[in-house]
């Protein structure tokens, strides 16, 4: 994925300044090897993925579909519209 400001996102998610400020990041990055850490307050996180979206200036704009997503969501809104009476849990994989 991407992250305009990667390491200030990995500070905040870590969270243990004593430990882990940017210049350790920094650091731990040059090493080239996976480090796990354990986040002592994990949060949610949330992917969106756009291939169309509407500036302050209502100006689309409209990129590739890399993903190949939007057909499958062209499918369902096509499809005949339901009401359910409990909520979905969505599948972060489809």
């Amino acid at each position: 994925i991407r992250v305009e400001y990667p390491l200030e996102l990995a500070e905040l998610l870590i969270n243990d300044p004593g430990r882990w400020d940017i210049e350790r990041l920094r650091k731990q990055i040059e090493q080239q090897r996976s480090t796990s850490i354990d986040l002592s307050d994990p949060q949610p996180v949330l992917f969106l993925y756009m291939t169309v979206w509407v500036d302050q200036n209502q100006v689309a704009y409209f990129r590739e579909d890399v993903y190949q997503r939007d057909a499958r969501i062209l499918e369902g809104l096509a499809g005949d519209v339901r009401l359910r009476e409990k909520s979905l849990t969505l599948n972060p994989l489809l």
